[in-house]
């Protein structure tokens, strides 16, 4: 199954390069020892804007209708870049499913998708490590996604991930009118 993987390496420019909206790295976090579930954390590589979406059971028909969720409200979506986890091993049926390709980050190398490894220390501070995810609401999950995309980011010119994502909802709209209107430039 390894070998079918795309790596980080392969992708186009414009992902590692952070040019467009759309490119989403996703990762897991995982219950303590005594809890259940895991979550879902994915984060734009260029707006920063994170979703969290919790995992239980925790089988790869759940983890594909989260991705499918986290599609529906973000239908920018272009590119999924991930680890090497087991959940992953089916990610041609999922790439097929949101109909985007699906990259990987070397073996080992988590460091090749340092936005959401940031993002997954932000979400911390809500949850901590060793928590049982299965006991957080859906609820204070949504609350804490707001949260994390309404904070000043210097790396985006100091905006928010929210506010960073309706400009570009916004631009992509006064373009859609501008080629609708009958402009050939």
């Amino acid at each position: 199954v390894l070998g079918t993987r795309v790596f980080v390496d392969d992708r186009p420019e414009t992902i590692t390069k952070r040019e467009r909206v759309g490119d989403l790295e996703a990762d897991f976090i995982v219950s303590g020892k005594t809890g259940t579930g895991y979550l879902l954390t994915a984060a734009d590589r260029r707006l920063r804007y994170g979703f969290i979406r919790k995992i239980v059971p925790v089988t790869i028909a759940t983890v594909e209708q989260a991705f499918l969720d986290i599609q529906r409200v973000f239908p920018e979506l272009q590119s999924v870049t991930l680890d090497n986890d087991l959940l992953f091993r089916y990610h041609e049926r999922l790439g097929c499913l949101l109909g985007v390709p699906i990259y990987f980050c070397e073996p080992y190398a988590s460091w090749q998708k340092g936005t959401i490894e940031n993002y997954n220390k932000h979400v911390r501070k809500y949850i901590p490590k060793g928590a049982d995810i299965s006991q957080y609401s859906d609820e204070y999950l949504r609350f804490v996604e707001s949260r994390l995309n309404s904070r000043f980011m210097s790396v985006i010119g100091y905006r928010t991930p929210a506010e960073y994502l309706a400009e570009c909802r916004m631009q992509d709209k006064q373009k859609a009118a501008h080629w609708a209107g009958g402009c050939s430039d």
